[in-house]
């Protein structure tokens, strides 16, 4: 237990919540555009920061292969199905044809934020290579390797995406990195050994909340400038895999394993089993029924009403899945 990572977890489930309360907003020029920029930005660490949590917690551990799959298998699957079927309900409840979803939930998630429950398996996967490397590579390999990444899965192709004035990509290697076989350096799995790496070597507490700012501000900035070239908001540096994105999320993350390692309180450990829940539920309450009772987010409100309804939604789903978990399917769901 780590109650750093138990802080990181509840912050970083904040900030996705925040995200996609201010994410609308920040995808069309208006009133309260800027504030929505801002919440944006600040919380595109949130991601990131989960796939770091789960590198340093499991790329320095060496359970047997059989052990792992078996509890890796427990832990994303029990919660993906059910939250897949519970939003195909939530689906067909509000009029929406569900016709061959049991078929479309093999390729699709049923609800856009599921997609990070696929992914995850992806990455689960990869766990125990990545593992067999971390534990038996040099420091100067370490970094290759995470060099490698940062270049050709993000500098590169975001610079190539600048070189473009009407270009509105994601970032992900460039045909020419994969001319040279070099595409497997890009991807999530990258974060995976940036967490463990990062939670080794301990950058000082200030220098990662400087970090953190600045590189927020960097992609607030770049978000502006280049949605203006586009002449629409584009979502480019908002990325995950945006470098700022990535230099932000090394700062949030050292800010908070630049402390010493010490066992959680029970009140915080308790809310930290809550993050994968809330993560599941929270988009019911903001895109279902918090709007039903006039809470929105547009506009001119949004200064306010973007962080009040992020709040809002974050402690009552944090209530709701802490009940669930009372019970022993709750708690394989959530």
């Amino acid at each position: 237990m780590d109650s750093r990572m138990d802080k990181l977890k509840l912050i970083s489930c904040f900030l996705v919540v925040l995200l996609h309360v201010s994410a609308d907003q920040a995808m069309k020029f208006g009133a309260g555009w800027w504030a929505s920029n801002i919440y944006d930005s600040i919380s595109r660490v949130s991601v990131p920061i989960f796939l770091m949590i789960s590198g340093a917690l499991l790329l320095k551990k060496s359970d047997l292969l059989g052990v792992f799959i078996k509890k890796r298998l427990a832990r994303v699957f029990p919660p993906l199905i059910f939250w897949s079927l519970f939003y195909v309900w939530w689906l067909h409840y509000n009029g929406v044809d569900v016709t061959g979803w049991a078929l479309k939930l093999i390729t699709k998630p049923a609800m856009y934020h599921l997609w990070y429950l696929y992914a995850i398996i992806g990455l689960y996967a990869l766990v125990p290579i990545l593992r067999r490397f971390y534990n038996n590579s040099t420091m100067p390999e370490k970094i290759w390797a995470l060099s490698l990444w940062v270049v050709i899965g993000s500098i590169w192709p975001a610079l190539s995406i600048l070189s473009s004035p009407q270009s509105c990509l994601a970032i992900a290697p460039t045909a020419t990195a994969s001319l040279y076989s070099l595409s497997t350096f890009g991807g999530y799995a990258g974060f995976l050994l940036l967490g463990a790496f990062v939670s080794d070597i301990k950058i000082n507490r200030w220098l990662g909340a400087a970090m953190f700012v600045a590189g927020s501000i960097a992609t607030m900035a770049i978000m502006f400038w280049h949605s203006v070239r586009v002449g629409h908001p584009c979502e480019t540096f908002y990325n995950y895999l945006s470098p700022l994105v990535i230099f932000s999320a090394v700062g949030f993350f050292s800010f908070f394993m630049a402390s010493d390692k010490a066992e959680p309180s029970k009140l915080l450990a308790s809310a930290s089993d809550c993050t994968l829940g809330i993560y599941c539920l929270h988009v019911l309450l903001i895109g279902g029924i918090l709007p039903m009772l006039g809470l929105v987010a547009s506009g001119a409100n949004v200064w306010f009403m973007t962080p009040a309804i992020a709040l809002l939604a974050f402690f009552v789903s944090m209530a709701i899945v802490y009940i669930a978990r009372l019970s022993q399917p709750g708690r394989y769901v959530t």
